[in-house]
Parts: C-alpha cells; structure tokens; sequence
C-alpha cells in the first residue's frame, strides 16, 4: 500500500492529484509515499512517461493519520451525508416572479437557474404544476454555502411525509392517498420523466431520490443542526435551529423543517 502524490508538479492537473494502491500488504500506519515534483508547463500534451521521467524528481516519505478512532470528536456519529435530490430539474421548483402566491397550493415551476445547469438527459424539462405545501421544502446548495451564513434557500418538491418522527418515501397513489393530487400528480409526472431518461434500469426515480435512505433517515424533530460543505477547503459552515434540507455535496448533523407559512415562500 502507498500513496504517489503530484501535486508539486506544475503543468499535470489544474488540481493536486494523487494516487492510492492497495495491495494485500495494506497498513493503518507508516504509509509509504512518493512526492513528485517538477515542471511540465513547456513540455506540451500527452508527454510519454520516458520524456517525462527526466523533467521529475521523487522524494520518499511515510504518512500516519492524524487521528484515531479513539481520537474522534463526540459529534462523530452525528454527522452524516445529506441526500442527493437528484435530476434536481425534477423536483426544483420556484413561484413565477410578479405573481400572487397561494399559500396552500402554489403554482411552481422548474428554475432557470436548474435548467441552466443540468446535464443531459435532464436539461430541457419543465414542469409547470401547482403543488400542495405539505410537500414542499427547502434546501441548500452547496454554492449557496458562506462562513456562518446561508446565501439563499432553494424550494423543492418531494414525495416524503413525516411519519412517527420520521420521514417516509410515498408514490403517486399514497400521496393522492393523502389527499394531495396535485403533488402526486408532480411525482407521477417526474416518475414517467425518469423512466424515459434513466440509464439504470433498476432504479426507480424514488430509489434515487433516497438512495442509501439518505432523505428518509434524517430526524424531522431535530431542532439544531451544523451545515457544512464537505468538499470545499474554505471551512463554509453553518449553524442552524430547526434548519433546512441539505442537499448533495452538502454533509450535515440533523434535519430541517417543511415550509409551512408565505414568508419562507416568498423568500424562497
């Protein structure tokens, strides 16, 4: 086992890289690593390891952890990923701008800002509906992440309720079950999207939704939470009472809590 590290080389990768190789001989200390370094700025594309070998200069060295389990803060076992609301096109939404909100059941419709950057096949969808505000909640970005502060929050619709202190997952006829036809009819609608577009044949746009049971297993009774971003150097992080739903690339301690007034529409 050994780490090959390349992040002193200029010209390789726009970001330090690095390589890990696992073997059978693995260990949980002295890791042996490799640092290169050296300069491939003016040596163009696509340089063979021959050429490139005379241009770097490697340096032996051993890792450790810095920590071990004994050594892990008693927030541990707290903090765990946020789910991924993914195609967000289909479960994104916001009130046209300029318009009366109805409180109950607003009219919503895909963002701008979701189309914009979606990745194919999920680019061009817009869903126009009206929607229930049981189902509706908010989220957070991770660019919508600052030092102590949440930029802005996002509304989304989904197909969950809570139940007993949690949140349970509901298809199209369990929530007109509940007498929300409007919301089962975003998530049936969003169900035929997905069926048409998915490239796993065995996954259902509600499996995606809570892969890992990562929505329906966060506390809907929590009622502090820190929010920080997991892959950002920057250290964004967040405290929150009664937060909001965090979504991908965003980890978290807790839950948040459904909209339920105009205000938090309106800001949204």
């Amino acid at each position: 086992m050994g780490f090959t590290t390349f992040g002193e080389v200029r010209g390789l990768f726009k970001v330090p890289a690095c390589v890990l190789i696992r073997d059978g001989d693995a260990v949980p200390q002295d890791v042996p690593i490799t640092h290169w370094s050296g300069d491939l700025t003016q040596s163009g594309r696509n340089l063979p390891w021959r050429n490139a070998r005379g241009l770097l200069k490697p340096t032996a060295s051993r890792w450790s952890p810095l920590t071990t389990d004994s050594e892990r803060s008693p927030y541990f076992a707290q903090v765990f990923q946020g789910a991924s609301l993914v195609p967000r096109s289909l479960w994104f939404a916001e009130p046209p701008s300029g318009q009366p909100i109805n409180v109950k059941t607003p009219f919503l419709r895909t963002p701008k800002s979701i189309k914009t950057s979606a990745k194919k096949p999920w680019k061009k969808i817009d869903l126009r509906r009206k929607v229930e505000r049981e189902f509706l909640f908010g989220t957070a970005l991770a660019e919508d992440l600052l030092p102590f502060a949440i930029r802005k929050l996002r509304l989304v619709v989904l197909p969950v309720l809570e139940r007993d202190g949690h949140l349970v997952s509901l298809r199209p006829d369990d929530i007109l079950a509940e007498g929300a036809p409007l919301a089962s009819d975003w998530a049936r609608t969003a169900e035929r999207i997905w069926d048409k577009r998915r490239t796993d044949e065995n996954q259902s746009v509600y499996d995606r939704l809570d892969y890992d049971s990562l929505l329906t297993h966060q506390n809907p009774k929590q009622g502090f939470i820190v929010l920080y971003n997991r892959s950002d150097k920057s250290n964004r992080r967040v405290y929150l009472h009664r937060g909001v739903r965090a979504n991908r690339s965003i980890a978290y301690s807790g839950l948040r809590r459904r909209l339920r007034n105009v205000s938090l529409l309106r800001r949204l």
